[in-house]
């Protein structure tokens, strides 16, 4: 699918290309795209474009994303009230909660070497924040679309010692880690959604006795019914909350 659906709606020709690069996006973590949306989302009501055209783009991404919950909330606090500054701002308020940060200081009690999985804003601001706490991160590639090397990269534009490793390689890596850090793209009551891969994560930690921490900011939980798991496509898979070790939000 592309953004060309836009045409029609007279977008300046920068803004239809940012929509089109957006909906395209399948490295960056659902919180990120959130953020970015927002961004769109913002250029739009300053364009002074129709509302009920913002509305249908608005749509058309929890329509490309179904899966993540914070592009979800976008739609179900935006959706049926006016576009206007003050809604925006609510929702960007829902969006940068980071209470997760601090609530996972428990895990940075002393230096910790560590392992993440796919590429997720909430697991940088962690480590950004405790950096001072990780002597070692071993960044799984996540294949088949390796959002893991992006990570990677940042943690070492950032100086904190980190090692791309391949996801067959798992085995030979986790006994030499304190824990697992994930994010997710969803969270529900019995069930979280993320990258494919993630289950055989969890289970392989349970068999080697490691735990395993989902971190996520509370936009990313939603109601059972909210998410449609028959369009969770190639690339997502659900994983029940049993096989971690904690949900920090």
């Amino acid at each position: 699918m592309t953004a060309k659906h836009y045409d029609n709606y007279n977008l300046y020709p920068m803004i239809e290309q940012e929509v089109e690069q957006f909906l395209s996006n399948r490295s960056s973590g659902a919180g990120e795209l959130a953020l970015q949306e927002l961004q769109l989302i913002k250029k739009l009501f300053k364009s002074k474009l129709n509302e009920k055209h913002i509305k249908d783009f608005i749509k058309q991404c929890s329509d490309y994303f179904p899966q993540m919950s914070p592009i979800l909330k976008i739609e179900e606090i935006l959706y049926n009230i006016p576009i206007n500054q003050q809604n925006i701002n609510k929702i960007q308020n829902v969006l940068l909660d980071k209470k997760y940060i601090e609530h996972s200081q428990f895990l940075f009690s002393k230096s910790v070497e560590l392992l993440t999985f796919s590429n997720s804003s909430s697991i940088r601001n962690v480590i950004d924040y405790y950096s001072d706490k990780v002597s070692k991160i071993f960044c799984c590639h996540s294949l088949p679309l390796g959002e893991g090397k992006k990570l990677n990269e940042y943690f070492q534009k950032k100086s904190i010692n980190s090692t791309l490793i391949e996801d067959s390689e798992i085995s030979n890596y986790i006994s030499q880690i304190d824990f697992i850090l994930i994010g997710t793209d969803a969270i529900t009551e019995n069930f979280f959604i993320n990258k494919v891969g993630t289950l055989q994560l969890a289970l392989l930690a349970n068999y080697f006795q490691k735990h395993i921490y989902v971190i996520a900011s509370k936009s990313k939980i939603v109601n059972t019914d909210r998410l449609d798991l028959t369009k969770l496509g190639q690339y997502f898979e659900k994983i029940e909350n049993k096989f971690v070790t904690k949900l920090i939000t």
